[in-house]
C-alpha cells in the first residue's frame, strides 16, 4: 500500500529518550515514543477534554527524504516507545526520517487504517518525525506526536489523530479476542475512514463488509463527516469509541462465530426487525458495551460544545433500555426494545446474563468469557442464527431455560410454555371455546407462545348449531411465523393457511406481550411487524359438532426473516 505522508513536524527532536525506552545497536538507530491526541466524550457528546495516549504496535519506518524509500522499519511496543536502525543510507542524500503509519504489527494482530477500503490502492494515514542524518553513525531520538488536526498548507486542516485513535480502539477489541478465545482474529481487518475536509466529502455511514468467514480480508467503514472546511462538520466517527467496537464486534462474530446473515437499515425503535439481523446488531453492541464494561452507547455528532451539530449526539443504555431522543419523539426504548426481533433487546439481554444480577429476573453475572463460550458455538448452527439460538445453546451450557426465560422476560422475550401447557399439546385436552350464543357474534381469544421448538397448539371449538367461523392468528411477536389448520372431530383438515392475505391487524387483547401498536412506519415494511406471517381462515360455515383450530410455527418453510419460536394471540370469532 502507498502512504499519504502529512505535512509537519513530529514532536520531540533530539534530546533525552522517554523513561521506559531502551534502544540500543550499532550503525544508525533511531527511537522515541509516538503519542496521539484523543478526544473524550460522554453522553451527550464530545467534551472538549483531551488526553494524550500511545499508539501502540503501529509500524515505524525509517524513510529516505529525497524519494520516500524505506531504510528501515519496526514496531512500537505497547507504550508507544520505538527502536529502528537506518541501512544503506547514501551518502549523497543522507536526510532521512522516521514515520509512523496506521498499521498494527502482525505478529500481534493484522489491523490497518485506511482513507477507503473499496480501493486497491488504500492508501494508510501516517506522521513524520524530525529528519537526521542517516549516514552519521550513533542513537538519535525523536518522539513523534500526532495532533488532533494537521495543517498540510494552503490552509487545509486535515483531522489526523482520529485515524490513530481508530487503530488504538480496533487494538484494544483485538486484545479482548486474545482474552476470549487465546488469539486474535486471523483475517487482516482493513478500517476505511475519509474525512470530510481535504477530499469534498467523507465517507458516508458505518458499517461492517464481511459475510464469507473463508476471506482473508474484512472490512469496517466509518463515518467521515461533511464537506467543507469544518473538520467537525457532520457525523464523524473517528473518537466514537462505542461505535468502532461495535463494528468490531461484527468482525468477531465473522471471525469466531456466525457471521451476519442478514444486514440492512434498522432502527434502535424497531422491534419487528428480521429476526437475524436483530441478532446480529444486539451482539454488537453487546460485545461493545461489554469490552468497555459500560451498558450505555453513545454516538456523537458535530465537534466540541458549542458546535451547531453538538446537540444532535445521541446515548442509549442497553442496561435497562433508556434513550432521551426515541422518548422526545415519542418512540421510547422502555417500550419498543422489546422481542428477539429488536436489537436493542438482544443486547439488553445479552448484558443482563454479562453483568451482576440488579433487576428482579435477572439471574446471571457470567462475564463476558461467560456469554462467549456460548456464542462460538453458534458456528456450527443451521440454517439461521438469532436470540432463540443463543438461548437453546445457553440452555443446554447452563441448565436448561427456567432461569434464562425469567431473565428474558424483562425485554418481553417468550422461551416458555403458555399457561395453556401442555394440555394443548393435544386436541383431546385442549383449551375450548364456544358454543356462544346462536345469532349473536361471539368471539373467544387465547394467549400462546410456540415454545419448545416443534411446539402444537390446539383449541378446541365447540359447535351446538350451523356457524361461520374464523379463526386468526394475530399480534405476533418475537419473530413468530404461523400456520393454522382447522380440523374435524376425527382430525381430518377441513382448511388450512399459512400467511394471511388479508391479516388482522394490532388489536390490544387480554395477552398483553404487546402493549403497543406498531409505529406505521415498521407496520409498512417491518417483515415481523405482527401481522405479515399471521394466519387466518374463514369466515367457513360449519354444522354442528367438535372440531379444532390447530396452530404451529411454519417451522422450515418460515420466513427466514422469523424464527422458530415467537408468541400470538388466536381469535376464533363466530358469527
Amino acid at each position: 500500500m502507498a502512504v499519504i505522508l502529512l505535512a509537519g513536524c513530529g514532536g520531540g527532536g533530539g534530546g533525552a529518550p522517554t523513561d521506559d525506552l531502551i534502544c540500543r545497536g550499532s550503525g544508525v538507530v533511531v527511537g522515541g515514543k509516538v503519542t496521539f491526541i484523543k478526544r473524550l466524550y460522554n453522553e451527550r457528546g464530545l467534551t472538549g477534554a483531551q488526553v494524550i495516549k500511545p499508539v501502540r504496535y503501529a509500524l515505524v519506518e525509517m524513510v529516505l527524504e529525497v524519494d520516500g524509500r524505506t531504510v528501515g522499519s519496526g514496531y512500537t511496543d505497547e507504550n508507544g516507545n520505538y527502536c529502528v536502525q537506518a541501512r544503506g543510507v547514501p551518502r549523497e542524500f543522507p536526510t532521512v526520517y522516521p514515520r509512523v503509519a496506521t498499521r498494527t504489527n502482525p505478529s500481534r494482530f493484522k489491523i490497518a487504517v485506511v482513507d477507503s477500503i473499496n480501493d486497491p490502492q488504500a492508501s494508510l494515514y501516517s506522521r513524520p518525525g524530525e529528519p537526521f542524518d542517516g549516514t552519521m553513525p550513533g542513537t538519535y531520538y525523536r518522539n513523534i506526536a500526532i495532533p488532533v488536526l494537521a495543517d498540510l498548507g494552503s490552509g487545509v486542516i486535515f483531522p489526523l489523530s482520529g485515524a490513530f485513535n481508530v487503530l488504538d480502539v480496533a487494538t484494544e477489541g483485538a486484545q479482548a479476542a486474545i482474552a476470549l478465545a487465546g488469539r486474535p482474529p486471523s483475517a487482516e481487518l482493513l478500517v476505511g475512514w475519509t474525512p470530510g475536509t481535504v477530499f469534498g466529502s467523507g465517507t458516508v455511514g458505518t458499517y461492517f463488509v464481511g459475510d464469507d468467514p473463508t476471506q482473508t480480508i474484512a472490512g469496517i467503514e466509518l463515518s467521515g463527516g461533511a464537506g467543507g472546511p469544518d473538520p467537525d462538520s457532520g457525523d464523524h466517527d473517528e473518537f466514537d469509541d462505542d461505535v468502532i467496537l461495535h463494528e468490531f464486534g461484527h468482525f468477531m462474530a465473522y471471525s469466531f462465530s456466525k457471521p451476519a446473515e442478514a444486514g440492512g437499515t434498522h432502527y434502535l425503535n424497531d422491534n419487528t426487525q428480521d429476526i437475524r439481523l436483530a441478532w446480529s446488531e444486539g451482539w454488537a453492541t453487546f460485545y461493545s458495551a461489554a469490552v468497555r464494561n459500560r451498558s450505555v452507547m453513545v454516538n456523537t455528532r458535530g465537534g466540541d460544545p458549542g458546535h451547531p451539530e453538538h446537540d444532535f449526539s445521541y446515548a442509549f443504555d442497553i442496561e435497562k433500555p433508556h434513550s432521551d431522543l426515541l422518548t422526545a419523539i415519542q418512540t421510547p426504548l422502555e417500550d419498543h426494545g422489546v422481542y428477539t426481533t429488536s436489537e436493542v433487546s438482544v443486547s439488553s439481554v445479552l448484558w443482563d446474563l454479562y453483568d451482576s444480577s440488579n433487576e428482579s429476573g435477572d439471574r446471571y453475572a457470567l462475564g463476558l468469557q461467560g456469554v462467549w463460550d456460548v456464542f462460538t458455538r453458534l458456528v456450527t448452527a443451521q440454517p439461521n442464527v438469532s436470540l432463540e439460538t443463543f438461548a437453546t445453546l445457553f440452555a443446554n451450557q447452563f441448565g436448561g431455560m427456567t432461569s434464562l426465560a425469567e431473565t428474558a422476560k424483562l425485554r418481553r422475550v417468550q422461551v416458555f410454555p403458555d399457561e395453556h401447557e401442555p394440555g394443548d399439546n393435544q386436541a383431546s385436552s385442549a383449551p375450548t371455546v364456544g358454543p356462544g350464543v346462536p345469532g349473536v357474534v361471539s368471539a373467544f381469544t387465547t394467549c400462546h407462545t410456540l415454545y419448545p421448538v416443534g411446539d402444537v397448539d390446539y383449541v378446541h371449538i365447540q359447535l351446538n348449531t350451523l356457524r361461520s367461523v374464523t379463526i386468526e392468528t394475530f399480534n405476533l411477536s418475537n419473530g413468530a411465523d404461523t400456520v393454522v389448520q382447522l380440523l374435524d372431530a376425527s382430525g381430518g383438515v377441513v382448511d388450512t393457511n399459512d400467511n394471511a392475505p388479508s391479516p388482522k391487524l394490532f388489536t390490544p387483547t387480554i395477552c398483553g406481550n404487546r402493549r403497543e401498536a406498531i409505529p406505521q412506519v415498521y407496520f409498512e415494511s417491518g417483515i415481523n411487524n405482527g401481522a405479515r406471517l399471521a394466519s387466518t381462515i374463514g369466515p367457513t360455515t360449519l354444522p354442528a359438532g367438535n372440531y379444532y383450530a390447530k396452530v404451529m410455527s411454519t417451522g422450515s418453510g418460515r420466513n427466514l426473516a422469523a424464527g422458530e419460536l415467537g408468541s400470538y394471540d388466536l381469535i376464533v370469532t363466530l358469527q
